[in-house]
């Protein structure tokens, strides 16, 4: 027996490890069975070195080492099945791994026992016949935690078997599975009956279980590298991977005769039993209105070559928007065997997009009509304005020799609030005008019209003693108008917000990436940080009209204007340390 054990440990179990292994080294299975496969040849050495000893010291620390290896190889033949078991479930790929795990703990607490708290599972050693034999040791903690784990253990092995078994497809790798089921729920079983819970002080147990464990691993092998039941054929896996994605894929033949179809297409209300083997031509002219001769061209298509286009179909009274690839597939011959058609459902998309069209066509007749109701409000009410300035002037000359003060007080202080009103009124009416005019657009040198502004404003720039510094500006493509108005209102702000004695205003340009910025920077009063985007809001004053007049409108219109030019303006600016405003133009 002895003998045997040698011959099955080094001319069968070893050269049967090293082709598992070199077979994928890098495989978590490959490598478990290959740790299993080299702990049993271990194990069948020492066996049959423990057969040729009759020192009883000798073989009391035999069976220490006989124990480790067991339980060690109980242990990674579990981690085997495992791994076996995991790439057919997702649920015990996890629940699996964690009992693993769990299982581990007293692996590590019996084998530091054996050693170190001189612990023997096997004891009262006799030598009879020529072979060492031996009883289990019933007392103390470790024994029973040993016993409880080699069975939980055993079943852990045999179940993930089972579920390996349980979820195989195909009949010849379901009955092999079978076979390893059993083999793995019997032998197993066998053995620690035999050599754990049958033995007692009558019935005396031998070290022989390599021949038993050889059996195991000998069928493993040979059902692994015949069969590769460790791996996942090349069909389950192609099916696997087209049932689980999110598109709908379809398959047909050269005439479009529908051969496979994975389970999105349920998704749109349509049986694969009613759709396979049937043509995706006549689906394709009762369901989307798609005229047979973009079949035909279909027809015309090479190899590495697809179409992408996006089809509408009606199923069930429901409208689908589909994203289709079409390409055609080869087979090992390089022949055109038939076509691939995956489709995308982005009708959600569509439909979302078509309903933000729906609000921006909703918004801009909005816009149009508040500028439109801005436009005429303020028109109309420039006249009646006008009137009362003019009849206010009339009265306090009618009045201007009355003895009481109060009269003329009221006066002032109408004409005032109906002179500020006339300017908001046409402060609103000047936005109102300011709209998108692509067609206006033309070439406009910034150095020209900033001559003629300063030509308008040549009274006012000499009254508050002012100086505008200009670089070398650009040339831009914008409208005219509008830009002349921006200019106008940066450079009025720059003067009227200022109390310096010079007030200065410094105007720059530079380029960056794919923008132009223009920079206005004065030495005016400043604008506290917490203001830098109120300040762009219709209406939004920081100041009292009586200390600096305004309506609160004119940066309003700059943001406008910078908008409809697809540019921006924002400030960098501290409170009585001067403002920097600055453009950004797309270049180009």
């Amino acid at each position: 027996m002895a003998m045997l054990t040698l011959i099955l440990t080094l001319l069968i179990l070893l050269p049967m490890v090293v082709r598992v292994y070199l077979l994928n080294p890098k495989n978590p299975l490959h490598i478990s069975v290959t740790i299993t496969g080299s702990i049993l040849v271990l194990l069948g050495i020492l066996e049959y070195e423990m057969v040729h000893t009759t020192s009883i010291e000798t073989i009391r620390n035999y069976a220490l080492l006989h124990s480790s290896l067991s339980i060690t190889i109980l242990f990674s033949g579990s981690m085997v099945a495992y791994y076996f078991a995991a790439s057919h479930s997702k649920t015990w790929k996890k629940i699996g791994l964690v009992i693993g795990g769990i299982l581990f703990v007293p692996v590590i607490f019996i084998i530091y026992n054996l050693y170190f708290n001189n612990i023997l599972l096997d004891t009262n050693h006799e030598l009879i016949d020529g072979r060492w034999v031996y009883e289990i040791n019933q007392e103390g903690i470790t024994t029973k935690i040993f016993k409880v784990w080699i069975f939980i253990t055993t079943v852990y092995l045999a179940l993930s078997h089972f579920i390996a078994y349980y979820f195989a497809k195909e009949k010849i790798e379901k009955k092999l599975k079978l076979l390893l089921f059993i083999t793995f729920m019997i032998v197993p079983f066998f053995i620690i009956f035999e050599s754990v819970f049958s033995v007692n002080v009558d019935n005396k147990a031998a070290y022989n279980l390599t021949p038993y464990i050889a059996v195991i691993l000998v069928i493993v092998s040979w059902v692994y590298t015949n069969f590769k039941l460790f791996e996942i054929s090349p069909v389950a896996a192609i099916d696997n991977i087209l049932e689980s994605m999110s598109n709908t894929i379809i398959i047909t033949t050269l005439d479009f005769k529908t051969k496979y179809a994975n389970n999105m297409l349920t998704s749109f209300g349509i049986s694969k039993s009613g759709f396979i083997d049937k043509s995706l031509i006549d689906f394709a002219r009762q369901n989307g209105n798609i005229p047979i001769e973009m079949f035909e061209q279909l027809k015309k298509l090479k190899k590495d070559e697809k179409v992408l286009r996006t089809f509408t179909f009606n199923v069930e009274r429901k409208e689908y928007h589909l994203l289709t690839t079409i390409s055609p597939t080869y087979n090992q011959q390089n022949l055109k065997i038939g076509y691939v058609f995956i489709f995308v459902n982005i009708t959600k998309t569509i439909q979302n997009q078509n309903q933000l069209k729906d609000y921006a066509l909703q918004l801009e007749q909005s816009n149009k009509e508040l500028e439109r109701f801005a436009y005429i409000a303020s028109h109309d009410m420039k006249a009646p304005l006008r009137n009362i300035v003019s009849f206010l002037g009339l009265i306090e000359r009618k009045l201007k020799n009355h003895e009481d003060s109060d009269i003329h007080e009221f006066i002032n202080f109408a004409s005032s609030n109906a002179r500020y009103m006339h300017k908001l009124v046409q402060d609103i009416l000047e936005f109102s005008k300011i709209s998108k005019v692509d067609e206006k657009l033309e070439s406009v040198d910034l150095n020209e019209l900033l001559v003629d502004l300063k030509n308008e404003f040549s009274i006012y720039i000499l009254e508050k003693n002012a100086v505008i510094n200009v670089e070398n500006l650009p040339i831009i493509n914008a409208n005219k108008t509008q830009i002349h108005q921006l200019f106008q209102n940066l450079i009025e702000n720059g003067i009227k917000y200022n109390e310096s004695r010079i007030p200065t205003i410094n105007i720059t340009t530079t380029k960056e990436n794919k923008r132009l910025k223009i920079v206005f920077e004065d030495n005016g009063i400043g604008i506290s940080e917490e203001f830098h985007e109120q300040i762009f809001e219709m209406f939004k004053r920081l100041h009292n009209n009586t200390i600096y007049e305004g309506t609160g409108i004119g940066l309003a219109i700059c943001k406008k204007i910078m908008e409809i030019h697809e540019g921006e303006i924002h400030i960098l600016a501290n409170e009585y340390d001067g403002s920097t405003f600055i453009l950004e133009f797309p270049k180009g």
